[in-house]
């Protein structure tokens, strides 16, 4: 297969349902947060030599493919990740300020950032059609990526509050 087939020239692209879109619709911008989520995770499990998102990053291409045909997500995986984030915050002290970005975690913050950024994209792309589970999906998303950034800046000592 080809990788450049001058197809997306005419400022549309397709989908794996075969529909077209314009470069610049909602759909086209959450595949494209999505991509962008899944490339750091796969980063961030390779340089944090972290199995847990390793997993992670194969959950979020299951749900790329969903997503690239329209399709909602069951809310079972919402229940799933719910209670990866009560397990993991059950591990950790409270917070009361907030954790500034530093050291190797911040590579958690930046996929936090942009599960946040897919969310919302997720948001402009569904809303009309009446299925919230991926928006919802991602909201806890960047939850659990957030403890799980405060877990490593613990473990690194690379805390710092702001």
């Amino acid at each position: 297969m080809p990788i450049t087939t001058k197809a997306g020239d005419d400022g549309f692209t397709g989908s794996l349902a075969g529909k077209k879109y314009s470069k610049c619709s909602p759909e086209i911008e959450l595949f494209g947060s999505l991509d962008e989520l899944i490339s750091f995770l796969g980063f961030a499990s390779y340089e944090l030599d972290n199995s847990e998102l390793e997993q992670m990053e194969k959950e979020i291409q299951h749900i790329f493919t969903k997503v690239s045909r329209m399709e909602d997500i069951d809310s079972k995986l919402v229940g799933e990740i719910e209670k990866k984030i009560e397990a993991k915050e059950k591990n950790l002290p409270k917070l009361d300020k907030f954790v500034m970005p530093k050291g190797k975690s911040s590579i958690l913050h930046i996929c936090r950032a942009l599960a946040r950024k897919a969310e919302r994209k997720a948001v402009c792309a569904y809303s009309k059609k009446g299925k919230v589970n991926v928006a919802v999906y991602l909201n806890r998303l960047s939850d659990y990526l957030f403890l799980m950034a405060y877990e490593e800046s613990s473990k690194r000592k690379e805390l710092t509050f702001f």
